[in-house]
C-alpha cells in the first residue's frame, strides 16, 4: 500500500518573526529545488514575489496570517493516471 502525506501550516505575524514568509519564498525558489509554484495574485518571479510578500507582511494587521504552506508528498508508486 502506498502512503502519502499532506501538511498545511500557516505563517502569521503573531506566530513567526518578521521576514519569515519572504525567507520561505526564497527557499522554495532556490536554483537546486524543483518546486511547483502557483501564483495567481502575486508575482511569479522569485525576487518580485519576495518583495511583494514583504510589503504585504508589513501592511497587515498585527495578528494577520501572511501565507499558508501546503506540502504534499506522493508515493513513488503513483502513476500519472
Amino acid at each position: 500500500m502506498a502512503i502519502y502525506s499532506c501538511n498545511l501550516k500557516s505563517i502569521g505575524r503573531s506566530t513567526h518573526a518578521a521576514g519569515t514568509a519572504g525567507a520561505h519564498i526564497r527557499y522554495i525558489s532556490r536554483p537546486d529545488a524543483d518546486p511547483v509554484l502557483l501564483a495567481e495574485r502575486m508575482p511569479y518571479e522569485p525576487d518580485a514575489a519576495r518583495a511583494w510578500i514583504d510589503r504585504a507582511e508589513r501592511a497587515m494587521r498585527k495578528n494577520g496570517r501572511v501565507l499558508d504552506k501546503l506540502r504534499i508528498a506522493l508515493p513513488a508508486e503513483l502513476d500519472e493516471h
